[in-house]
């Protein structure tokens, strides 16, 4: 959660993110080479037998296995290629999560297929809050960057607990040649999220080992307080999508509409949030973070603006999945993987604020395509896609003018940022009320409907 970064950030400082920041890239892709693509193949199938799923069950164990045992033999190699003797230590004790991490997969699968996403939202909400309020003691009593490696195993630990309780997934089977059926759509997945996580941590990888541990933690911290909150929305969203829209297609129904109303909820709520963001960071960062982590302000900013955009073309490659149309989300991916590389490679000669530039330019340029593809696939029609932006893109933009201007009027850098924000959002409220009617009258139904105060 964003609140127990900005905590942790403030009491561990730069170092101890930097350390850390380097392990997590490897521990991402250990997630990615556990799973193989073989839940989202399940997801999409009309129907999973107990079966399949032990069977899914023993190749997630059995690779965790694997993999554990490989982190604990190349930590060492791996310290050497960052220059970070601590990552030794950190990794084996990270092992432990990739084993975590195996047995949380099929029982969230097996949720997300029965639509239960109320189970999957509080063993996530609550494994952060216990792990955050942990690490944060933690760190408070001297324990540096153990601290942060601390709240991995817990977060992963008790998710693993709570989803395997909701779930009840059935045991390991051993049963592996019962995969061969989803293999041409799991390997398609698997090839798609292997080159989004290339992207998704060269850069990462690149600052560590050209720019060093002092700049990986004020572009790795920005990069997660900022993408907490819209990953967060976005994987709610997309996790109610992918299944969703492979149950309409099943049933010959139309799409779009649900693609239109998840588009338009997560723009109505990362929109004015990554505006306000962008606009407020040269006060918010020394404010919440401390003077230490200034430098962190620019890229902060500058992925805010791409953090919106992120927000809801993420939702792609749920509609791809849920259409069944995994080839073409794997084509989008090499095309994505070289636009956004090359914005990676060019930004890295200017420094993690290029860096930040680079990919942030790099993701509008694919935009377009993202686009054409809905419309192609799902008959999502342009006029449609900009109607379920558009309100969120207007207020947004109003709501950062409003806090910039009252940057003219205000000197102290407190209050600037705390009544520029309620005057920003109270701008964007506005605006939905007088000009989009209907979206905001959507936007209540929703929030109360979620919170049970509607039907």
């Amino acid at each position: 959660m964003v609140l127990f970064s900005i905590l942790l950030a403030r009491v561990l400082g730069p170092s101890a993110y930097g350390i850390v920041a380097q392990a997590i890239v490897l521990m991402t892709l250990m997630s990615l080479l556990l799973d193989q693509g073989v839940s989202a193949a399940l997801i999409s199938s009309p129907k999973v037998s107990s079966q399949l799923a032990g069977a899914a069950s023993s190749l997630n164990l059995l690779l965790a296995l694997v993999l554990a045992g490989a982190t604990i033999a190349f930590a060492l190699p791996i310290a050497n290629f960052f220059e970070t003797e601590e990552l030794v230590h950190i990794l084996w004790v990270l092992s432990i999560a990739i084993v975590l991490k195996a047995l949380a997969i099929v029982p969230r699968m097996l949720l997300s297929r029965s639509l239960n996403f109320r189970a999957q939202a509080v063993a996530d909400l609550s494994a952060a809050i216990v792990g955050g309020v942990s690490a944060l003691g933690l760190a408070l009593n001297g324990w540096g960057f153990w601290a942060l490696v601390a709240q991995i195993i817990i977060v992963d630990g008790l998710t693993a607990v709570m989803l395997l309780i909701a779930a009840r997934p059935p045991l390991p089977n051993g049963r592996l040649d019962l995969l061969r059926e989803t293999a041409g759509f799991s390997t398609r997945v698997f090839a798609s999220n292997l080159i989004a996580y290339t992207v998704q941590n060269l850069d990462n990888v690149l600052i560590a080992k050209f720019l060093g541990t002092g700049s990986l933690a004020y572009y790795s911290l920005s990069y997660r307080v900022l993408t907490t909150p819209v990953q967060m929305a976005g994987q709610v969203v997309t996790r109610v999508l992918f299944p969703a829209v492979s149950r309409i297609r099943h049933s010959g129904g139309d799409v779009t509409a649900v693609i239109a109303r998840s588009a338009q909820s997560i723009s109505l709520l990362t929109f004015p949030a990554m505006a306000l963001v962008a606009a407020s960071a040269n006060q918010s960062v020394p404010l919440l973070l401390g003077a230490q982590w200034i430098p962190a302000a620019p890229v902060l900013s500058i992925l805010a603006i791409g953090g919106a955009r992120q927000s809801v073309t993420t939702l792609n490659s749920a509609v791809m999945m849920g259409m069944g149309r995994a080839d073409v989300a794997l084509k989008f991916s090499l095309v994505a993987a070289f636009v956004q590389i090359s914005g990676i490679i060019v930004g890295l000669q200017f420094g993690i604020i290029g860096v930040a530039a680079g990919l942030t330019v790099a993701g509008f340029v694919v935009t377009p395509i993202i686009c054409v593809l809905q419309k192609r696939i799902a008959l999502f029609q342009y006029r449609r896609q900009w109607s379920a932006v558009a309100p969120a893109i207007g207020g947004s933009l109003v709501a950062a003018v409003v806090y910039t201007l009252t940057g003219l009027v205000i000197s102290s850098d407190l209050l600037h940022f705390l009544l520029g924000t309620v005057a920003g959002l109270g701008a964007y409220v506005g605006v939905l009320v007088v000009f989009h009617r209907s979206t905001w009258e959507d936007l209540i139904r929703n929030v109360r409907s979620v919170s049970g105060g509607g039907k």
